[in-house]
């Protein structure tokens, strides 16, 4: 028999999670459901799935952008090299959120959910800042926190100055170079094995929601799944 593609394999844990869920939901009151598959089985395969991808943003990103700038041999590039990436970071950042608000406003995901079943946070919406503030908001004044924090332009922009002062110094620091691309190399192999555990994690966070939710969650997930498709289209 084919084996089967990673795909294939999400889409199966995906229906699998839903059936789960739909079992178990009349009993989602029931202590075994409710302490040791709700707030536990699922809960761990769910936010372990998406913490492990949150773990591996920030060193791959890092990596992959000094890599990629202090393999510019020619200098007078790096600057052209850094404006780019920060205005294709930009631009699809701008592109993504215009789509995403957009489509929201107009397919309404969320509606029919009760809130009161879910976990919720209070979300806070800062204060529009000036331009120039935003510009300086860019350079980290202490690159370790800007990666604690996950802050993506300031990693963005260290990466590129780490990378610069590489091919400026070239075989000076030809240690650290070999450095960064084996570390490199390792992100993208933790990131091909996190993705395998993907059909666990998606199993998890759908057979919470529907057990969790039952029935009505199908609708919302399902205008929320078409909404992603024409997002991505």
């Amino acid at each position: 028999m084919k084996k089967l593609s990673l795909t294939s394999k999400i889409f199966v844990s995906l229906v699998l999670g839903i059936i789960t869920g739909l079992v178990l939901h009349p009993i989602k009151g029931n202590v075994f459901v409710e302490t040791y598959l709700i707030n536990f089985l699922f809960s761990f395969l769910g936010s372990g799935f998406m913490r492990a991808i949150r773990m591996i943003v920030v060193p791959l990103v890092f990596c992959s952008l000094t890599v990629g700038a202090a393999g510019v041999e020619d200098v007078r590039k790096l600057g052209r090299v850094g404006v780019k990436i920060l205005a294709f970071y930009l631009g699809t950042t701008a592109v993504a959120i215009t789509l995403a608000l957009g489509l929201g406003n107009i397919i309404n995901p969320g509606k029919g959910i009760i809130l009161s079943d879910i976990v919720t946070s209070k979300v806070s919406v800062g204060e529009s800042k000036p331009f120039v503030d935003i510009l300086l908001g860019m350079i980290p004044v202490n690159p370790i926190e800007a990666m604690a924090k996950g802050d993506m332009l300031q990693i963005i922009v260290f990466a590129i100055f780490c990378g610069v002062g590489i091919s400026l110094l070239g075989d000076r620091v030809k240690t650290i170079k070999k450095g960064i691309e084996e570390a490199n190399n390792l992100m993208l192999k933790l990131v091909e094995l996190i993705m395998k555990l993907a059909p666990y994690g998606v199993y998890g966070l759908i057979a919470k929601t529907f057990t969790t939710l039952g029935y009505s969650a199908m609708v919302p997930l399902l205008k929320y799944f078409l909404g992603v498709i024409a997002a991505l289209i």
